[in-house]
């Protein structure tokens, strides 16, 4: 880390500093001499959000077939697909926001840049990767695997109780077509009652 005289120093040679200077610490090109101290001091600027493209318009890009390329771009939380066309490069909005596409995985995106808009050849830049500190879980995952074992202990018992049942010398057994006949004349009746009245 640079200590502060360097720092000073470098303010002093400003007028001499002209583009695309180098930050000595990352070895990244900056413009001016506010983004060299702030790469040197360990303070990077947040990624900037480029301007974005809805995803009716990139279809009807593709379709005119006028993508020149498309970025998989790394940003924090996910990643994003940037796409070019023209002179512009413009970012891929959320269907129903207008903030950039985020994809949790970087292959879901790479997923979406070759099946969407038809490109196996693209760029990707991971620089301003962060993963999603919070890892976005589904809160009901647990509670609904907790229910499937509960429901496959339920299962096992009633199972576990009729092959006991089906052992016992005591159990009375019901001949297949006495109990087929049973249940026809319940069916009939339940028919008889819901039948409308003739008349």
């Amino acid at each position: 880390m640079p200590d502060l005289a360097e720092l000073k120093s470098l303010t002093e040679m400003a007028p001499s500093l002209d583009h695309h200077r180098a930050c000595p610490v990352s070895g990244r090109l900056y413009n001016n001499l506010p983004e060299i101290i702030e790469c040197m001091s360990g303070m990077e600027k947040p990624a900037k959000t480029p301007d974005l493209i809805d995803s009716k318009a990139v279809k009807e890009l593709v379709a005119a077939r006028a993508l020149r390329g498309a970025t998989v771009l790394g940003r924090p939380g996910g990643w994003g697909v940037l796409v070019r066309y023209g002179d512009a490069e413009r970012a891929v909005a959320g269907q129903k926001s207008r903030r950039m596409r985020l994809w949790r995985h970087a292959d879901s995106a790479i997923g979406f840049v070759r099946s969407e808009l038809g490109m196996d050849r693209f760029d990707v830049d991971a620089q301003d990767y962060r993963p999603d500190e919070s890892e976005r879980r589904r809160p009901d995952a647990s509670e609904r695997l907790k229910r499937v074992l509960s429901y496959d202990e339920w299962i096992g018992q009633d199972l576990e109780l009729a092959l006991r049942q089906a052992d016992d010398p005591a159990t009375g057994w019901v001949d297949h077509d006495d109990a087929m006949a049973e249940l026809e004349g319940v069916l009939a009746k339940a028919r008889a009652m819901k039948a409308p009245p003739r008349g």
